[in-house]
């Protein structure tokens, strides 16, 4: 028996397992030699095999599609960066490119986007996201008078703001005041009265915000709530540093919903003592 030397056009597309279309054009740009006889292709059997090899080596790489569509990137985007040498990439056949995965990785760990397209990407305005970069919650680059953010911030920024964002609470929900217990208020007084040591006997509600991070709103509405007496005068309220320590300490004061930076600060540095 002879062995096979040519493989018909079904028995083609079936071995490399590819589509009509993809086989075709293979036949047509000369990637792989074929004769017409009879109307029919015949193709020679060495060259498949040798095709198939190549397509297996490719296990690891990326077409420019799959890149594209994995990392959001135009067509055009990534064949500029390839013909710069900034995108690594192979030249398999005619026109096309191949990617590997950890030449990818690497692209995508350097790529920097400006402030613009990482609003557009997370799906949040210009200004929160540079309240971000000046609280220092999201690392950045600065060039100039803009800021440059590495594309993989994005996801790790996603999940944040997700998990720790407050959940608003409902209207009719109302506010529940967890207890201290005397342990943590005696821990509390020590860190708060070395933490108002500097501070005037009798502190106005700007000096408050100031030690708390909260508004004079915010405060005035803790006081009212917390019955402390309150001097008024004609520059304005005055509040005895006792009593501020005492409020500092109240349940109504560590049971805020939404806690300020420095107030967190303050449990955690008071706690750990």
């Amino acid at each position: 028996m002879k062995t096979q030397k040519y493989f018909t056009f079904k028995e083609f597309m079936a071995y490399c397992e590819i589509s009509r279309d993809m086989a075709y054009r293979l036949l047509r740009s000369g990637e792989i030699p074929r004769t017409k006889v009879g109307g029919k292709y015949q193709i020679p059997k060495d060259a498949v095999c040798s095709y198939k090899k190549k397509v297996d080596r490719l296990e690891n790489f990326m077409t420019i599609r799959q890149f594209s569509k994995k990392y959001n990137l135009t067509r055009s985007r990534i064949l500029s960066e390839i013909y710069k040498g900034i995108l690594k990439a192979k030249k398999m056949y005619r026109n096309t490119y191949y990617i590997s995965y950890d030449d990818a990785d690497e692209y995508i760990s350097k790529r920097m986007i400006g402030v613009c397209e990482f609003a557009k990407r997370v799906g949040m305005y210009r200004t929160t996201i540079y309240k971000n970069i000046i609280k220092g919650r999201l690392p950045a680059k600065k060039c100039g008078r803009s800021y440059l953010i590495s594309v993989c911030e994005i996801e790790p920024f996603i999940k944040i703001q997700r998990t720790y964002r407050p959940v608003k609470r409902a209207k009719s929900e109302k506010r529940v005041i967890t207890e201290i217990n005397p342990e943590e208020k005696k821990l509390l007084r020590k860190y708060y009265e070395k933490k108002l040591q500097k501070q005037p006997d009798a502190m106005t509600f700007k000096n408050i915000s100031k030690v708390t991070g909260y508004c004079i709103s915010v405060i005035s509405s803790m006081v009212k709530d917390a019955d402390i007496l309150v001097v008024n005068r004609a520059k304005g309220t005055i509040i005895p540093k006792e009593d501020v320590i005492e409020l500092f300490i109240s349940a109504r004061y560590n049971s805020i919903y939404q806690k300020s930076n420095m107030h967190y600060e303050d449990l955690k540095n008071a706690l750990s003592e």
